[in-house]
């Protein structure tokens, strides 16, 4: 069978620079993009996967043009995401994930879907933290059933509810003055970016 489509030739001074995500298949994978193609390279410079970029073009989210290398699954298996948009309140990921028994990376439309994405990794979940205004974001639980994504709970919280999603931060600093010791936790705001210095 034949077809008029060219075979796709990579050319490094043609494409972006995403980065590397580290395989336990393959071992370290450097990613570029190239004519909405995302080409992932092997160590010996050959091209070991194809994808569809979907769309993504690094004019979208100027500030950062890098892949984050991260098991978005909990398979054991690196997965990776691009940074696609940034709004005042929300970020969003366009998200491929590894499929062990084809041994390719694919598109994972939901998952990309989901405003701030962020992983719970000691509880096998996903939090997506949608900041709806300056002082309102709706928390929504996500988890793996049967290989696919499922929303497990829902709420809507304000500012000053935000205690109720607030994690350790330094929760062992101690002191000891007069025969007494103290000890000082510090909550973070998971919805925010700040940290304690």
């Amino acid at each position: 069978e034949t077809t008029t489509d060219e075979a796709f030739a990579f050319n490094k001074a043609d494409a972006v620079s995403l980065g590397k995500i580290d395989s336990e298949i393959y071992g370290t994978l450097t990613l570029y993009l190239q004519d909405d193609k995302i080409v992932i390279l092997d160590e010996y410079k050959d091209i070991k996967f194809l994808l569809d970029a979907n769309g993504y073009t690094t004019k979208n989210v100027e500030s950062k043009v890098e892949v984050e290398s991260t098991d978005l699954n909990f398979d054991g298996y690196s997965d990776f995401m691009l940074l696609y948009s940034e709004t005042e309140f929300n970020t969003y990921y366009f998200c491929w994930i590894w499929n062990m028994a084809e041994r390719e990376f694919r598109y994972y439309t939901p998952l990309s879907s989901i405003p701030s994405p962020q992983i719970v990794e000691d509880e096998d979940s996903i939090l997506s933290l949608n900041r709806t205004s300056a002082t309102q974001m709706t928390v929504t639980t996500y988890k793996w059933i049967e290989g696919n994504l499922v929303a497990q709970s829902h709420k809507t919280v304000t500012d000053e509810q935000q205690t109720a999603l607030s994690e350790s931060v330094d929760s062992e600093i101690t002191f000891t003055q007069g025969g007494y010791t103290s000890e000082i936790s510090l909550l973070g705001n998971v919805g925010s970016s700040s940290q304690w210095h």
